[in-house]
């Protein structure tokens, strides 16, 4: 069912500016406010978790309960997109993916900009080189350590096979691009910049050369929780980092609360003491599926478990039967809940995973013809189970094998048990042999005397990086886990050859063919199944999210108001808006609510931070910040890597020459446009002056990379592809030659809505695009209602017809102050409104004079009704270069006077009041019209304040009310005929 929001959004947008004396800023609601379906957390949110030995230092850490606390506060290059089967790699600290070079030695990054640590320093460039530079030093590649203990644990994943690092070198190439300088080409590189360990700490906090302490130190990342203490064996503590880089979490204060051993955990979570556990015991799920309060949710978890195979000792004809005579499904039904069977070598999560192998199946009829067609067996019939289970019996069984099982381990156990009778029916004797842990650590570690007398051993794997290249240990025959024995020379190089390429057709082809070998041909390991993770948590919380490891992350969680499965089936916001679009293609759009629906579906290649007072710009569809040459005629910049359009075709260069290409036609700029279609309404801000376009050509570098050439140099270009013309649409979706239809078209962008359809005079409707590169949004359906009378807006806003507004009338302000499931708030708009002065009639000295005898805190207190504010500079605030340290003009009918007196224009007393009045009557200095257009209260009372401030200086202010037709005729005709006169004016960029 649907269900609503819990609070009202309110945007309050009232706006008053004068060009030479008075800018009033509007009030307005954020546009991401934390009160939408959900409460936001005063009390601690607390996971609880298993105690124990922790470490805070990403670099000594290869545990999943210490990253889990690490990077609940620190964040990598890359991170894993888990809501996808195979996990992609996407960028977090990184702005896009990098760029190998040719000779596939080189892997340059550009970085998120405007990200900060904890304790404020920046993060660029240099900071990423200071950790790199540390984790080289905790691998002991400059020599400078003794103890071996004190080097990373999981060095050798970022070694070659001959002992030489991945990673040379790192470089600084500006300060928010890095270049990796690697000792071989290593196409497996992402992922190990997405491997926890190296999480990005300030170099500013974190020493250098020894490890973070957990009891004593402080952890300082990036991460969108601050890490505040560790309380042994009691708590850890975490508060929201309220400078993120992305959104504000909706807890406050995270608690991770520490519990003795897994009962204690789950009893916790039964009574209600902690919010959630991802150790679940499965003699509690029967508790959990039945318990009211709480949840209990599955995931494919990074561990997969198989049976090793002893390559030495059982040969490829005798490994490819066995596999065939495994009953998997018996296996798998043994416990409910186990996993899931496997179908690859690789865990469906894991990059490159294949699942359209002629995996093996449970089939003694196929077993037993591998056999036959080795010459194995030929004696026993092909559908005889009695002679091949005979045979399996007597002395001299076709195969004698052993199967080692820890003791204790009760599927271990049930798993030897149905593989011996599987066994028997292709003649081998199969022997289970349990084994205590100390023995079967011993046989780990002890090669020749521990491995070479293990047939079959039971064998679980937990992946470091979510790449094939994480297996390499268990499949090439100097890896240190290879306990399969597995000693290949094809098998060698397919794993060689795809680190070695950066093509990744090529690198999907090869893994293809590793998994096609695998599972067809060497067939090395019973593969069993990939293991399910449990969370369990109070019902009430939702949107919880793991790293690919299982390790949960709770940037996005919260506490929800009403019953989660209502909440979780639909999202639905209600926009009030007085009118529909006019146009809804960007390159005819000129109003705001037209350029507001239109933007909720499509980006500019930048935009503005609305979370930064100053407004800053940053890239969108723009990878980073482009370069310009050195005549400042070209402008070179990437784009991101990971975007599509909602009709799913890829969003890269072609696509923004395509746009830029439609725009120059429509703009006409070569002639070509018919006589019958207009240019779009804007097109003068595409052009200098003599009508000579800004942009030239666009010229295609590379997939993701263009080049804007000018024809002269432009300030103010970023800011220009930014504005809403300048967004960008798909060209297989949208006609070249024409403007998109309001009635049959439809615009397909790359935002994070997809535009439904428009029904005219009604409603607006969206989806939320379930492929948007930063996330799905939290609203499934957003709905922009068409409501044109005011008062008929307000009231649906008072009586749950709709959940947002921007337009609300001040008559209703109070009822919303007063409601408390309406939220008004106030921000600060660029949007200004204001009072021309015409400079041939009213001259330099009088414009002064008026701007110093206007009462402007009435216009903001009794006029605007304190629902605005000035500014002191002719840019508002929010403007970029904005100065506010002027001495701008304030009320001071004495400096007014003073400054005519001293002109020569009147010869009166300063403090003469009534002498000024009667020449104001009599013999004025200068008699001015204000012009306003009928029917708008504030223009109307703006024009009779001015009147009696003016008539304190001597001049006259006549008031005409004209109607708005003929206002509108004066205005595009050139407006010289308004001396004095209200007008409006919003940015464009």
């Amino acid at each position: 069912m649907k269900k609503k929001s819990n609070k009202k959004i309110l945007f309050i947008s009232c706006l008053l500016c004068v060009t030479f004396f008075v800018s009033l800023t509007s009030t307005q609601t954020t546009a991401y406010d934390n009160n939408i379906h959900l409460s936001f957390e005063e009390d601690p949110f607390v996971f609880g978790i298993l105690g124990g030995h922790f470490d805070l230092d990403p670099v000594h850490t290869w545990d999943t309960n210490s990253f889990c606390v690490i990077l609940q506060s620190v964040e990598c290059l890359f991170s894993h997109d888990t809501s996808k089967t195979p996990m992609g790699i996407t960028p977090l600290l990184a702005a896009s993916h990098g760029v190998w070079s040719s000779d596939k030695l080189t892997y340059t990054v550009n970085l998120r900009t405007g990200v900060r640590f904890h304790d404020g320093t920046e993060l660029d460039a240099s900071a990423v080189k200071w950790n790199f530079d540390r984790i080289a030093y905790f691998m002991n590649v400059t020599g400078e350590i003794s103890d071996s203990g004190r080097i990373a644990p999981w060095e050798d994943l970022f070694r070659l096979d001959d002992g030489r690092p991945i990673i040379n070198r790192t470089e600084v190439v500006n300060s928010y691009e890095i270049r990796f300088v690697l000792n071989e080409p290593f196409s497996a590189l992402e992922s190990l910049l997405a491997f926890p360990g190296t999480g990005i700490l300030s170099p500013s906090s974190t020493p250098f050369s020894t490890y973070i302490v957990i009891s004593t130190a402080d952890l300082v990342g990036t991460g969108p929780f601050d890490y505040i203490n560790y309380e042994q064996d009691l708590e850890i503590n975490y508060h929201q980092f309220t400078d993120y880089w992305g959104h504000n979490t909706r807890i406050s204060h995270l608690k991770f609360s520490l519990y003795g051993d897994s009962s204690q955990l789950n009893e916790a979570l039964l009574n209600g003491e902690i919010d959630m556990i991802d150790q679940v015991l499965n003699t509690y799920f029967a508790q959990y599926e039945e318990h009211p309060d709480i949840s209990l949710v599955k995931y494919k978890s990074y561990i997969i478990r198989q049976i090793t195979l002893n390559n030495k000792r059982i040969n490829s004809t005798w490994r490819r039967s066995i596999s065939y005579s495994v009953n998997y499904d018996e296996i798998m039904n043994i416990q409910s809940m186990i996993g899931i069977k496997m179908n690859s070598p690789f865990a469906n999560t894991m990059q490159y995973h294949n699942d359209t192998l002629d995996f093996p199946i449970f089939n003694i009829t196929k077993s037993r013809e591998i056999l036959h067609s080795a010459g194995i067996g030929l004696n026993l019939g092909l559908y005889d189970d009695n002679a091949w289970i005979q045979k399996a019996n007597s002395a001299s069984p076709l195969s004698k094998l052993n199967i080692s099982f820890l003791i204790g381990n009760e599927l271990q156990e049930n798993i030897s048990y149905i593989l011996e009778e599987n066994l028997k029916l292709i003649g081998i004797d199969l022997i289970p042999l349990g084994l205590t842990w100390p023995e079967y650590i011993n046989i780990l570690i002890n090669l020749e005397q521990g491995w070479d007398k293990i047939d079959l051993a039971f064998f679980g794997w937990g992946l470091d990086v979510n790449h094939p290249y994480g297996l390499y240990e268990l499949y090439k025959s100097n890896g240190d886990i290879n306990m399969a024995q597995i000693d290949d020379a094809y098998l060698n190089s397919l794993l060689d050859a795809a680190l070695n390429t950066t093509d990744e057709d090529e690198i999907e082809s090869i893994y293809n063919e590793v998994q096609r070998y695998l599972v067809e041909e060497s067939n090395p390991y019973i593969w069993l199944f990939q293991q399910y993770d449990y969370f369990a948590f109070k019902s009430n919380i939702y949107d919880l999210e793991y790293a690919f490891f299982g390790t949960p992350l709770f940037k996005n969680t919260y506490r929800g108001s009403t019953e989660p499965q209502e909440l979780r089936e639909y999202y639905e916001l209600i926009y009030g808006c007085a009118y529909g679009p006019s146009d809804i293609d960007p390159l005819k759009a000129y109003d705001s609510t037209s350029t507001n629906i239109i933007n909720q579906v499509v980006e500019s290649l930048f935009e503005y931070n609305f979370s930064d007072p100053n407004l800053e710009l940053i890239p969108r569809l723009a990878a980073d910040y482009g370069s310009w040459s050195s005549d400042k005629l070209n402008y070179t910049v990437n784009l991101r890597t990971d975007v599509k359009f909602h009709d799913g075709n890829t969003f890269n260069a072609d696509a923004v020459k395509w746009n830029y290409d439609r725009l120059s036609y429509l703009m006409n700029f070569n002639g070509d446009l018919p006589e019958y279609m207009s240019s779009p309404p804007f097109k003068n801000l595409y052009m200098w002056e003599d009508g000579t376009p800004i942009i030239k050509e666009i010229e295609i570098l590379g997939e993701y990379k263009v080049k804007f050439v000018l024809n002269r140099p432009m300030a103010a270009f970023e800011a220009l592809l930014s504005f809403s013309g300048s967004a960008i649409l798909s060209p297989s979706s949208t006609p070249r030659y024409d403007y998109i239809d309001n009635n049959y078209g439809g615009i397909v962008g790359t935002g994070p809505f997809v535009y439904e359809n428009f029904d005219d005079g009604n409603e607006i409707i969206y989806s939320a695009w379930d492929e948007y590169y930063q996330g799905k949004a939290e609203i499934d359906k957003l709905v922009y209602r068409i409501i044109s009378d005011i008062n008929e807006r307000n009231h649906a806003l008072l009586n749950g017809e709709i959940d947002f507004l921007n337009d609300p009338s001040i008559d209703f302000l109070t009822n919303f102050a007063d409601n408390p499931e309406i939220h008004l708030k106030n921000i600060s708009s660029s949007t200004f409104t204001f009072v021309t002065m015409n400079n041939n009639y009213i001259n330099k000295t009088l414009r002064q004079a008026i701007s110093y005898a206007t009462d402007y805190n009435y216009i903001i207190e009794v006029i605007q009704g304190n629902q605005a504010t000035r500014v002191q500079s002719i840019i508002p605030s929010g403007i970029r270069y904005s100065n506010y340290s002027f001495d701008y003009p304030i009320l001071n009918i004495t400096e007014a006077r003073r400054i005519l007196v001293q002109s020569g224009l009147v010869n009166l007393e300063l403090d003469d009041e009534n002498a000024w009045l009667l020449k104001t009557a009599n013999d004025p200095i200068i008699e001015i019209n204000y012009t306003y257009n009928s029917g708008i209260n504030i223009r109307s009372k703006i024009g009779t304040l001015l009147r009696d401030n003016l008539a304190q200086i001597g001049i006259k202010l006549e008031l005409e009310e004209i109607e708005w037709s003929d206002y509108w005729y004066r205005l595009v005709s050139g407006s010289k005929e308004f001396q004095m006169t209200y007008a409006g004016w919003a940015p464009d960029y």
